[in-house]
């Protein structure tokens, strides 16, 4: 008796979904970084308590020198300050066809094998399974829209300087938030000047020189002279002029969003903007402004390893935990193998690194680099690891690929009319990435990089 449709799907997922998971697992960078975290779901979210204040019922008990024999009282007694985190499920769905040629292959079908129609069924699996992974590693970067950094304080509309130029999308609109290194100073948006409007248009990208042009709806440029040579500006995308609406909010919560996100529908649920909520900031630095060189270099300064250990400092400083994890671009790699090092090599065994590294890959003061080609350009991420984690209310998967042998669907072929029946399979995920201490996320941007 010949195979029905039915059971090659239900052999499909018994043999093939559990090696596509596998690798999934194995691949994505943030299942790599970062471990699941310690709290369980319960409900339709996860409350997490994420720290925000020391204790401060603390001092030292001497002997007054006014008064002899009279004593500091001892102080009242403190706590740590926590504030509730909800953090919902983001979604991640994909889907593939499998058209009706194939399905003549089918075993019943004349001159059909069932290793064919496995076979066709398997290859989209195998392709998908390639594009949910990119989009994974690249959500893990720029998800929830807070897309790259302008590194420059210009006020013209053209070439503007950019790190992350891989990252934003052509014609599309984003507002501009200035975010200083100094915690005492607020977050604003920039605007473009005497007109007020503070949503810009990205046109003209360029990824090799590291710059695109930015204009409003009156084509005028942001105003970025308050911005200090070592600030940040982020790239927060929108729908359009006037409106503010995030279209990415179902994405994975990603590093740039956890470090800078400042709407109240960001990772947080709070804003970020004032200068009183810098317990939840992540910490940004580039090293000035510079225009693309000749060479073929991009926009930015040269890499220097006085600039990464400013970085590590800095959040040593802020949150009085030390970074473990280096991440950046392949192109900003060959600019920190070019810096004259000694023992810049990565051996296997030398650090308690588990992330596969290899002989001949390298390392900042015995922190591992990992590489990612989804890393915005220009921009070295600084992070602690168990100050992250991930979170699934379910799983990936494949769902059903047929029902019961019916047509699902069928596709129509624009130029000769024809119609095509087609079956389809689904992958479904729900999950999120969050950081229990945003002061332990560093961006240094503003790097000058060659592209191949």
């Amino acid at each position: 008796m010949s195979a029905k449709l039915s059971t090659i799907s239900k052999l499909l997922k018994e043999q093939y979904e559990g090696p596509i998971r596998e690798q999934l697992n194995q691949e994505a960078l943030i299942y790599r970084l970062f471990a699941e975290g310690p709290h369980e779901w319960s409900g339709d979210k996860v409350i997490i308590p994420l720290h925000t204040g020391r204790n401060d019922g603390i001092a030292y008990l001497t002997e007054s020198t006014a008064a002899p024999g009279a004593f500091v009282p001892v102080p009242e007694a403190g706590n740590q300050s926590y504030l509730d985190l909800a953090v919902d499920a983001k979604y991640l769905y994909s889907s593939f066809q499998v058209t009706g040629q194939a399905e003549a292959k089918a075993p019943g079908a004349a001159g059909g094998s069932e290793a064919s129609f496995v076979g066709a069924m398997y290859s989209e699996m195998r392709g998908m399974e390639k594009d949910v992974r990119n989009s994974m590693n690249k959500d893990m970067f720029t998800g929830q829209g807070v897309s790259a950094f302008l590194v420059d304080n210009l006020n013209v509309v053209a070439n503007r300087r950019v790190s992350g130029a891989n990252h934003l999308i052509e014609n599309m609109y984003y507002e501009l938030w200035h975010v200083p290194a100094d915690d005492t100073k607020n977050w604003a948006m920039l605007t473009d000047g005497g007109a007020g409007n503070t949503i810009f248009q990205v046109t003209n990208i360029d990824t090799a020189n590291g710059e695109c042009d930015l204009a409003s709806v009156g084509g005028n440029a942001p105003v970025a002279t308050a911005v200090g040579a070592t600030d940040l500006v982020v790239f927060n995308r929108v729908t359009g002029f006037g409106n503010p609406v995030r279209p990415q909010v179902d994405e994975i919560n990603g590093l740039n969003c956890l470090a800078f996100g400042v709407r109240s529908d960001d990772c947080y649920g709070n804003a970020r903007d004032a200068a009183n909520n810098t317990i939840l900031r992540g910490f940004g630095f580039k090293a000035d402004h510079a225009a693309a060189p000749a060479g073929g270099l991009s926009s930015g300064q040269p890499l220097t390893l006085e600039d990464m250990q400013l970085v590590v400092d800095a959040i040593a400083e802020r949150c009085e935990e030390d970074v473990d994890t280096i991440i950046m671009h392949r192109f900003t790699r060959a600019q920190y193998r070019n810096l004259a090092q000694e023992n810049i090599r990565y051996m296997p065994g030398e650090t308690s690194g588990d992330l596969g590294h290899r002989p001949g890959d390298l390392a900042f003061e015995d922190m591992p680099i990992t590489v990612s080609k989804d890393v915005p350009f220009g921009v070295i991420y600084f992070l602690v690891r168990d100050t992250i984690n991930t979170y699934t209310l379910r799983p990936g998967g494949f769902q059903e690929f047929t029902d019961g042998g019916d047509i699902v669907t069928q596709k129509r072929d624009k130029t000769t009319g024809r119609l095509t029946d087609v079956r389809e399979g689904f992958w479904k995920q729900y999950y999120n990435m969050v950081s229990e201490l945003p002061r332990a996320i560093g961006v240094m941007a503003g790097i000058e990089y060659k592209r191949a």
